[in-house]
């Protein structure tokens, strides 16, 4: 690695950021403007082309796994990545492909997944049933998992919480935020499970309306932080204060989900 490279990356750490290209702002471009305006530079991967708004999926379209392969490790060539974030992996051969890669090339690196199965139009995403390859391919690696409790059951085939909770731990994974998907209390909490320590409650006020991709952002801020060498529970913290002044500035451009600001610096 060049000296000007090392020296690039010293003050903007680069995020390698893997997922789904969405026209209408979550994604890989809702990744983009958060590992920008997080003093990041992201390496987008894309794993599938959507045809969506905010409103609707109507095609997914993923790429050639040899040719995420390809890109991947061309830009491993350059760079030194410093964390990882990966969200939508629509296909079983795609998971596959990545698991390989984050043994190989990206072992050590800290690696957080959001198990994107649906948008948040509701639609689904993912083309194969996911639930094997991740759990056994992709989440082992994961210094962080950022499910929802509805995830969670999809991922692990269990109805309580807690035993999923568990089951994810004993995969490899080594902390689970379970993020809070409902819309009938005052205060979103979204509560961080360590391995052998007490779960830790988050908890910000909850506006009214629907944001589309602050999943994507709150995953995505947290790779951030820890691509600055913060260590995890202020990563939370910090990434989800960043996603809470995205969403009370969002903007309204369509007649369905508003999109979070990512570029303001507002806090309420």
């Amino acid at each position: 690695m060049s000296s000007s490279i090392a020296r690039s990356n010293g003050h903007c750490p680069l995020v390698l950021a893997i997922g789904g290209h969405d026209p209408s702002g979550a994604g890989i471009h809702a990744d983009i403007e958060t590992c920008a305006a997080l003093g990041c530079m992201a390496v987008s991967i894309v794993t599938a082309l959507t045809t969506q708004n905010t409103a609707s999926v109507f095609k997914v379209t993923p790429v050639d796994p040899e040719e995420i392969r390809d890109q991947i490790l061309t830009v491993l060539q350059e760079f030194e990545i410093a964390a990882c974030k990966i969200g939508l992996v629509p296909t079983a051969a795609i998971s596959q492909m990545l698991a390989e890669l984050l043994t190989h090339e990206l072992d050590g690196r800290p690696i957080v997944v959001d198990p994107v199965m649906r948008a948040g139009s509701g639609d689904s995403l993912a083309l194969d049933d996911m639930r094997d390859p991740l759990m056994a391919e992709l989440i082992p690696h994961a210094e962080l998992l950022t499910p929802n409790a509805s995830e969670v059951e999809v991922l692990t085939n269990c109805s309580d919480l807690e035993n999923g909770i568990s089951k994810i731990h004993q995969s490899g994974c080594q902390a689970v935020l379970v993020t809070d998907a409902g819309n009938d209390r005052d205060l979103i909490v979204n509560r961080l499970y360590l391995r052998d320590t007490a779960p830790e409650d988050f908890e910000m006020k909850r506006f009214g309306g629907s944001y589309h991709g602050t999943g994507c952002t709150l995953a995505s801020a947290i790779a951030c932080k820890l691509a600055h060498g913060l260590p995890l529970r202020a990563c939370v913290a910090q990434a989800q204060e960043f996603v809470h002044g995205a969403v009370v500035n969002a903007h309204q451009f369509g007649a369905s989900q508003a999109i979070p600001n990512r570029f303001t610096s507002r806090t309420p």
